[in-house]
């Protein structure tokens, strides 16, 4: 019995210029996968795999198209709004979350913020493990200091899909809180993302709240 489906045919579908974004959405990954140059078969082999497992996958040809797609969202992330004004923990998260909640380690950002909470800078100041990454407060306040920024949000996922906070966290928060008073940098949040989700150090009152200031 032949295979039917009532997804629209991606084969006349590129012959468009255009790809309708809500076409896109419903069609299925293997198909987006091919649009990618995978050929058919690898990519319905890949689609039964985690969107996360695709950009280590053992096909070159299925690792090098996720990355690469990966790549461009993040391009088109982050330059959509250079000046973007950062005001509540919310919005930290979900202007980061798909530059890190995608990653097989952890990954530990500042973001450097003007007095308005405009966002002046993103960097990336260490690399870790699948369960915990080492963070050098002087490679965070030199990026800060940099950007000219007066406040800092720092941001950091768990690969595990847990976004709750360690004691580990809590206390390297703590302590570029301390760093930040002493340079007159304002340290604002210190963010965990995990997937789907986030948790606010400062929502949670994990912070010394004599040396956080308020987003907002």
């Amino acid at each position: 019995m032949p295979f039917t489906s009532n997804t629209p045919s991606m084969r006349a579908s590129t012959s468009s210029p255009l790809l309708h974004q809500r076409e896109l959405e419903r069609t299925p990954l293997h198909e987006l996968l091919v649009l990618l140059g995978v050929p058919r078969r690898a990519a319905r082999e890949a689609s039964q795999q985690s969107l996360s497992r695709l950009l280590v996958s053992s096909n070159p040809r299925v690792g090098d198209a996720a990355r690469a797609a990966l790549e461009l969202s993040r391009r088109l992330h982050t330059s959509r709004e250079p000046f973007q004004t950062l005001t509540t923990p919310a919005a930290i998260a979900a202007y980061v979350s798909p530059q890190l909640s995608h990653l097989l380690f952890e990954r530990f950002v500042v973001l450097s913020l003007d007095s308005r909470n405009t966002l002046l800078a993103m960097d990336i100041v260490a690399d870790g493990g699948v369960d915990s990454c080492s963070v050098d407060p002087r490679l965070v306040f030199d990026a800060a200091l940099r950007a000219g920024a007066v406040a800092i949000v720092v941001v950091h996922n768990h690969p595990s899909g847990s976004a709750e906070p360690s004691v580990p966290d809590i206390s390297t928060s703590r302590r570029l809180a301390q760093v930040g008073k002493a340079l007159s940098v304002r340290v604002l949040d210190s963010i965990v993302v995990a997937r789907d989700t986030y948790v606010s150090l400062a929502e949670r009152r994990l912070l010394d709240q004599s040396t956080l200031a308020a987003l907002g």
